[in-house]
């Protein structure tokens, strides 16, 4: 008796695993491209049946275990034919992608595949210098979706976000203003980056579209072929050596995936916009297999790190290439997958980055005109190229104890913004007192701030508009 009733919690506990797993499955399933409501379908399918066979009550053992026997056949037996349907379908998706990107000889006959448009464009614009290039990270919880009103009066936008984004997304740029989006650029077929792209697509008149050669199967991604091609609208393949701008003062270029990889992650589109003294990344979720294949030069001020601060990304060789000023995730909060992990962020601080997150910031606008750069409006870590500030920087005074008010007093240029960084161990000190300054008449800066007790003492750096100095911490 106690063995019967035995089985029958283990069976309960089993169906009603496979239930609540049906449940959660979706965002791990979708980033390994599988179609997450056929999984739903398949576990629900075993989980009934199992729940069936263990609520029977015959006393007859023989005859209740060969229906208990047939039932687990008709579970199994389901849910191989709702994914053997499903695998049919995927097919026919795949063909219908490939042939929305498929480049076709002009000669074949007009009811074949419409060839796509040439990769390259070329977009002179020799005097841009005094507009302003803002780029707009959307806070689209675990998702990106990035928003770029370009200084030649054209609009990018760089994913979506999840499908119940699509009315934030939009919302966003219509009070800025626009109608059109001249480039879109899906990075890759994950649903936290092309979930709303259909209802963007819809909504406004699109110039170009860029995705990579990686198909999906989810029905969000499927949605958003047939929109696209409902509108019209080609699909331009997102690779490295793609250059959607090249002009004097402007250049938007794709510098991955240098490659075709079996990861949607991998196979993320990499955009990279400089504008005269002034560089963006926007890395998609890109992990380090991709990074280390980029040939391109990677050094830029503001970089959208790649999978939302996940360890899969931002390799320690990657991070020190680009030098950033500014590293901005774009992230859910208390989103199930802990990103973005500690570790990455203190990788991007211990090159003297700081941290933007849209789970703590909301929206977040970074604007500059070529050389100066502000943050939500907040003029920030202004570097003048063609000045010598840097290079006449003066030490007065530095005393940085543990525990105490510290001191570093500078003599520079007159009148002229100083930016500084001080390095604890654990990174970058995150001080509201080590901010922006400018120097009064004579050139004098000075900065007052308590650190706290538990850092270790020793020898470390500070920086001051880039240029690096060393102190003791006593």
């Amino acid at each position: 008796m106690k063995r019967r009733k035995s089985k029958k919690i283990t069976l309960l506990i089993i169906s009603i695993s496979l239930f609540i797993l049906s449940l959660i499955i979706r965002p791990f399933i979708e980033c390994s491209n599988i179609d997450s409501n056929i999984f739903r379908k398949c576990l629900l399918v075993l989980s009934s049946s199992i729940l069936i066979t263990s609520i029977i009550n015959i006393s007859n053992k023989k005859r209740k275990r060969i229906i208990n026997f047939i039932i687990i056949v008709i579970g199994i037996i389901s849910s191989i034919i709702i994914y053997s349907g499903h695998s049919k379908d995927y097919k026919i998706r795949n063909e219908n992608y490939f042939k929305s990107i498929l480049k076709v000889d002009k000669k074949v006959s007009s009811n074949s595949v419409t060839p796509v448009s040439n990769d390259v464009v070329v977009n002179k614009d020799n005097d841009l210098e005094g507009e302003l290039l803002k780029v707009n990270y959307i806070d689209v919880g675990q998702g990106d979706s990035i928003f770029i009103e370009l200084p030649n009066g054209e609009t990018m936008l760089i994913d979506s976000g999840e499908r119940n984004y699509d009315k934030k997304v939009i919302s966003y740029i219509d009070a800025l203003g626009y109608k059109n989006i001249d480039y879109v650029v899906g990075t890759h077929p994950h649903t936290d980056h092309i979930g709303s792209l259909a209802s963007v697509i819809k909504n406004y008149d699109i110039g170009k579209i860029y995705m990579p050669k990686k198909q999906s199967n989810s029905k969000t991604f499927i949605n958003l072929l047939n929109t696209i091609k409902d509108k019209g609208l080609k699909i331009n393949t997102a690779k490295a050596k793609v250059s959607i701008i090249d002009s004097d003062s402007l250049d938007v270029d794709i510098i991955a995936p240098t490659k075709e990889y079996n990861d949607a992650n991998n196979n993320s589109a990499v955009v990279k916009i400089t504008y005269i003294n002034r560089c963006f990344l926007f890395m998609g979720d890109a992990e380090i297999e991709s990074e280390k294949s980029i040939t391109d030069n990677v050094e830029c001020d503001v970089v959208k790190i790649g999978h939302h601060g996940s360890d899969t990304s931002s390799s320690d060789s990657f991070v020190k290439k680009t030098k950033a000023k500014y590293a901005v995730i774009s992230v859910g909060k208390g989103n199930i997958y802990k990103h973005p992990y500690e570790s990455t962020i203190k990788k991007w601080e211990s090159i003297g980055a700081e941290i933007l997150r849209t789970d703590e910031l909301g929206d977040i606008v970074i604007s500059t005109n070529g050389n100066e750069l502000s943050i939500n409006n907040k003029l920030v870590n202004y570097v003048d190229n063609n000045d010598n500030s840097n290079s006449d920087i003066e030490i007065i005074n530095v005393d940085v104890t543990k525990g105490k008010e510290s001191n570093i007093k500078i003599k520079g240029s007159p009148n002229t913004n100083y930016d500084i960084k001080v390095y604890y161990k654990s990174g970058v000190s995150k001080s509201k007192e080590l901010v922006s300054k400018q120097s009064d008449s004579e050139g004098y800066v000075e900065w007052v701030w308590k650190v706290p007790n538990n850092v270790k003492t020793g020898s470390y750096k500070f920086m001051i508009n880039d240029k690096e100095f060393e102190y003791e911490l006593r």
